[in-house]
């Protein structure tokens, strides 16, 4: 987001590259700001799908409000470019995103595979 400042630390879990990102930190320390902004590059500067992100998290709060943030930022992007129909299709595809629990990620594969 503008006028956001990023500490080495979380400036690296946002733009680090072919690897998993485990971001570990204290309760109000921009835990959710900084995946929200990684989900967002890997969407905007990737070109990387939402639905085709795993975003696991310990509480139904957290999610719930991640997937809300997440949201608001692919709207904001598509109004600013509205000709954009990568970015309509993520508006679309955001209720599909597996941005959850690790239990409800759990449940959703035991329900869907045995």
């Amino acid at each position: 987001p503008q006028g956001v400042i990023w500490t080495d630390a979380q400036w690296q879990s946002i733009y680090a590259t072919g690897q998993d990102v485990l971001v570990a930190a204290a309760a109000g320390s921009g835990k959710t700001a900084v995946l929200v902004e990684r989900i967002i590059q890997k969407i905007l500067r990737d070109g990387i799908d939402v639905d085709r992100l795993l975003v696991v998290t310990f509480t139904n709060l957290s999610a719930r409000e991640m997937k809300h943030r997440v949201d608001q930022r692919i709207q904001e992007a598509s109004i600013a470019d509205p000709a954009n129909a990568h970015l309509k299709n993520h508006r679309l595809k955001i209720h599909q995103a597996q941005i959850s629990t690790l239990h409800s990620f759990c449940l959703k594969l035991i329900q869907q595979h045995y």
